[in-house]
């Protein structure tokens, strides 16, 4: 607890007072920006979600020692007066089997010997029985220790949460073609710490290696959020996949490399050009599709994509084209695309100009 003689001379003159008024500082400051997003109104409507948020709900991966320190003070604020809405911090979680190490422990070994298990522990014995399959025994462990910084700030459960199984997927390894600017690096993990990780990423049907495994952001839930966070409405940090977010701003807060292709245009990149390599597929991305059917935020993706990969499609001698075409049907032109860019050249000018003047009196 801060009790007044502590308090700085930089502080306001409001804070000096309502904390020598309270007795702690946890009354007199807001949230941190690290947490301050998951504050919904919903949550703030209500003082009782309030303050369960506080002690029991946060995702404080992102927070710095500073933050925690408040975080702290206030939950040890409400704890101390007893809310009824601040629970106690729930124990460690503990999983039924270890990781091999040098004092015996072969639950790993006896797991990747296969049934009956000799040698494991008798709670990994009875997990992996009740389990069918690899990929679902795999969820007898925990976390590795080399892997557990991912897993910083994140409420580790059973079932596990989505952030949780999000950060299997995507951040725990790096896999190629991905700086290594974010993501928990696994060389160092051993054979056997790797194993029940590989396990777990089967279990969670995680992407397999190659480009999907770099794309943790997804357009339903990160997009529009990542929209608004560009247009200064809201913190980066409210992107709701931790992942997500760790992707973006190890990019410059450029979210082009951190998703795949929306739907409106995901059958344009068959196999074949999936297949050919990353200037094939940026070809693609310039000059390759039609957005005709994408909504806003599709477009703002294609459009983020067509200005960075590769230093983008202008710089790289393949400028924005749209393969969109505008044949003349019976009746007219039958929206505005069609109705300016009549040729599909990309450019408004006087051949049509004269396409229009030659539909004049037909039906639009």
């Amino acid at each position: 607890m801060i009790s007044p003689p502590t308090i700085g001379d930089a502080a306001s003159q409001a804070c000096k007072a309502c904390i020598t008024a309270r007795g702690d500082i946890s009354p007199c400051i807001g949230p941190p920006e690290c947490v301050k997003h998951q504050f919904t109104y919903s949550v703030m409507a209500s003082p009782a979600k309030t303050v369960n948020m506080i002690c029991a709900g946060l995702r404080t991966t992102l927070c710095d020692a500073l933050s925690m320190s408040v975080i702290n003070e206030k939950r040890e604020f409400f704890t101390a007066a007893n809310n009824p809405n601040c629970p106690a911090p729930p124990p460690p979680p503990t999983w039924p089997c270890s990781f091999d190490d040098e004092s015996g422990q072969t639950d790993v070994a006896s797991w990747q010997a296969g049934s009956p298990f000799a040698g494991a522990s008798d709670t990994c014995l009875a997990c992996l029985n009740a389990k069918t399959g690899v990929a679902a025994q795999s969820t007898c462990w925990g976390p590795p220790a080399c892997v557990r910084p991912a897993f910083a700030g994140l409420v580790l459960s059973m079932p596990p949460s989505r952030e949780v199984r999000n950060t299997i997927c995507y951040s725990v390894g790096i896999p190629d073609n991905r700086s290594p600017a974010w993501g928990e690096d696994a060389s160092d993990c051993s054979a056997t710490d790797m194993a029940p990780i590989d396990g777990k990423k089967d279990f969670f049907q995680c992407p397999a290696p190659g480009l999907a495994a770099n794309f943790p952001c997804s357009f339903a839930e990160d997009v529009p959020v990542y929209k608004r966070a560009k247009a200064g409405t809201v913190s980066m940090m409210a992107i709701p996949t931790m992942a997500c977010y760790q992707c973006i701003t190890a990019n410059n807060n450029n979210i082009a490399r951190c998703i795949g292709a929306p739907a409106c245009v995901a059958d344009t990149f068959t196999p074949a050009i999936m297949g050919a390599g990353m200037p094939t597929i940026i070809d693609t991305i310039c000059q390759g599709l039609c957005t005709d059917s994408c909504s806003a935020n599709d477009i703002m993706v294609i459009q983020e994509k067509q200005a960075l990969l590769d230093g983008g499609c202008t710089a790289r001698g393949t400028p924005v084209a749209s393969t969109c075409h505008c044949p003349m049907p019976a009746n007219g032109y039958d929206n505005m695309t069609c109705r300016l860019d009549s040729n599909d050249d990309g450019l408004v000018g006087v051949d049509d100009l004269l396409a229009m003047l030659a539909t004049y009196g037909r039906t639009c």
